[in-house]
């Protein structure tokens, strides 16, 4: 019997990115853009949210999990529309 190239003990763990890894960094770029295009620093946002700036620093590095919510406060807390996107060039215009 043939192994398929994708059956378990086959591949190479090590280089597989973890999908819900790669989405909170990438959710957390988005944030930190947010906050930048607003002007704002951490610790800003942080008492406009009334959180710690640890837990912003960790959204925008994306090692904690969030909810849209978290995603909505900080848009408004921003004064951004909540449709608002980060510029895919790296200046947040939008």
């Amino acid at each position: 019997m043939e192994r398929s190239p994708l059956s378990p003990d086959v591949l190479d763990h090590s280089n597989l990115v973890e999908a819900k890894e790669f989405a909170r960094k990438a959710i957390g770029r988005e944030l930190r853009a947010a906050r930048e295009a607003a002007g704002l620093i951490q610790t800003e946002l942080a008492r406009k949210l009334k959180i710690s700036e640890t837990l912003v620093s960790a959204a925008e590095l994306g090692t904690v999990h969030i909810a849209s919510t978290y995603a909505e406060k900080v848009l408004k807390a921003c004064g951004l529309p909540m449709d608002w996107k980060a510029a895919s060039d790296g200046n947040s215009s939008n």
